[in-house]
């Protein structure tokens, strides 16, 4: 039987800064300057929440290639 992956696309701020191995404080830093565009949403208890993509992972580690690898890409 083939296995098939399944994506998510909705990582919470915990997941998101131990998938790319930063500090959920880095993450925060990343999201106010606008390097990093998570979702915004309202969770059940009314406090705002980031939720990450796919996307917003691949996005991350292009942004920590050196610039030598990105022009060659």
């Amino acid at each position: 039987m083939e296995t098939k992956f399944q994506f998510r696309d909705d990582f919470t701020l915990q997941e998101f800064a131990g998938i790319v191995d930063k500090s959920i404080k880095t993450i925060s830093r990343r999201i106010a300057m606008g390097k990093i565009n998570p979702r915004i949403i309202k969770s059940k208890q009314g406090t705002t929440e980031y939720r990450f993509s796919d996307d917003n992972i691949k996005a991350f580690f292009y942004d920590e290639l050196p610039t030598s690898v990105k022009n060659r890409l």
